[in-house]
């Protein structure tokens, strides 16, 4: 499990559409362009160093951050892409904020925080079974960067002007399916979620139930390093693994390689099961939707 999120600091005030709000510089490193994917025709950045996250702030809800007037509410968007690509700022989710901040603002009020995080995708965030977990690896490492980003909220929120009471979590699609997994998250054993309200669209998810799936998974990972053990994994370049990454996700047809897995901890059992079985926060309050063609 990660122990370290970065932020970057909010470094001026700036006027974008038409909304006055406090930008963090955004922080997607790209020391490494992978070749086009086939499926989605787009080059993909990507970086070890992944764990940041943006804080967007109304310009009202900043300068008061240090009284005592009224926090804001916060809104912490997850982005999609299969749990195989995408970024806090994606252009293809269209996550620039500063529309809905404008639109929030009608009423006359001060709107809203909203955040954006990155996590692990492919092979980094989501492998699982016997083999990783007998080579003392963590399942599931995108669930967890994930939920230490919601920590971070709950703990720094303040020091921006919001209110870590009113956090709703949200996400298009693998975000979307994320958010399932934090409402059952620990089978609600591990005290209460990070956050009061949910968006979830669309509600779905890609099941990986058993560990014969994630194994097969990680084993056809694997193959793509000429590896045989994750111990032999570990010592191959940052580059060679990263590669082996696009390789594998490119060439499946669907690209619907890698998802939250079963692991008996963070997630005890599908969320279909841990839902019928009332093992899951039920203090939230959900907002359900759907995207056409989800999955196509």
């Amino acid at each position: 499990m990660p122990s370290l999120l970065s932020v970057t600091c909010v470094s001026q005030l700036e006027s974008h559409q038409q909304a006055e709000i406090m930008w963090c510089k955004r922080a997607m490193a790209q020391d490494l362009t992978t070749k086009e994917n086939a499926q989605t025709v787009l080059e993909l950045p990507q970086t070890e160093d992944c764990l940041f996250l943006d804080v967007v702030v109304p310009r009202a809800v900043f300068e008061r951050r240090n009284s005592k007037a009224k926090k804001a509410p916060v809104l912490v968007w997850m982005h999609g892409g299969g749990y195989i690509f995408g970024y806090k700022n994606d252009v293809v989710d269209a996550t620039d904020p500063a529309g809905l901040i404008n639109v929030s603002r009608i009423d006359g009020s001060d709107s809203f925080i909203y955040v954006s995080l990155n996590h692990r995708l492919g092979a980094f965030g989501w492998l699982a079974g016997p083999s990783l977990e007998a080579a003392n690896g963590t399942a599931n490492a995108g669930l967890h960067d994930q939920h230490l980003a919601l920590q971070w909220v709950q703990k720094n929120i303040h020091l921006f002007g919001g209110d870590p009471k009113k956090v709703t979590l949200s996400g298009l699609s693998g975000g979307g399916s994320s958010t399932v997994h934090h409402i059952t998250a620990y089978g609600r054993k591990k005290g209460p979620p990070p956050f009061a309200r949910a968006f979830i669209n669309p509600p779905g998810y890609f099941p990986i139930g058993s560990n014969f799936q994630a194994e097969n998974i990680t084993q056809y990972f694997l193959k793509f390093l000429n590896a045989s053990t994750i111990e032999q994994a570990r010592k191959l370049p940052v580059r060679a693994l990263m590669e082996a990454n696009v390789a594998h996700t490119s060439g499946v047809e669907t690209n619907f390689v890698y998802g939250p897995a079963v692991d008996g901890d963070f997630v005890p059992a599908l969320p279909g099961l841990l839902l019928l079985s009332g093992n899951f926060h039920k203090n939230i309050d959900l907002l359900l939707s759907h995207t056409r063609y989800e999955g196509g």
